[in-house]
């Protein structure tokens, strides 16, 4: 009686009482500790419950780990810059999320859209920096962009071409500047 064009006996289900679970949030947490969160939470709802991570805290490689084993390392900006993230990996009683130190930022001034500093993996260049930055504005000089970079216990100053973006491997420290057109 439930199939068929003209149906004549009808189904309706509601779930009453959702199981929750207790996650650990360590580390470089706003509020690190143990949240109570509904069965079918996610790691950005816990992230959400202990308000993220602090200015310390790495957006980048947050580890997911159950029973004393890293189950998944999440990167935050996949969901920030890309739109997707690892929604597949599903919150357990007493995982533990750990919110390690930042690992290296680089700082993005000028005719960017999104002028802010930005955590950087050790592969990342020049060109994903500038896709986390938005892009260049409408007035940005695209052919060169001016990097100040420590070197030692000095700052160099240098110029990195247009076709050298995506070879140009970024460094914790550095500061870009893209200049206005003229």
């Amino acid at each position: 009686g439930m199939q068929g064009s003209n149906p004549n006996t009808f189904l309706q289900v509601t779930l009453g009482n959702v199981r929750t679970i207790k996650v650990h949030i360590l580390g470089e947490a706003r509020l690190p500790g143990t949240f109570t969160l509904s069965a079918f939470s996610t790691v950005f709802n816990a992230l959400y419950a202990a308000g993220g991570p602090n200015d310390n805290g790495t957006l980048r490689a947050i580890k997911l780990m159950r029973n004393g084993k890293q189950v998944a390392e999440i990167d935050v900006y996949d969901l920030l810059i890309n739109g997707t993230a690892n929604l597949d990996v599903q919150l357990q009683d007493q995982d533990v999320l750990l919110i390690q130190p930042f690992l290296a930022r680089a700082k993005v001034n000028g005719e960017v859209k999104r002028p802010l500093t930005f955590e950087v993996k050790p592969d990342d260049t020049l060109e994903d920096l500038l896709r986390y930055a938005g892009g260049f504005s409408d007035l940005a000089f695209k052919d060169r962009i001016s990097i100040s970079r420590i070197t030692g216990n000095q700052r160099s100053v240098s110029d990195v071409y247009q076709n050298q973006f995506g070879m140009f491997i970024l460094k914790g420290g550095d500061e870009l500047t893209v200049g206005k057109i003229l």
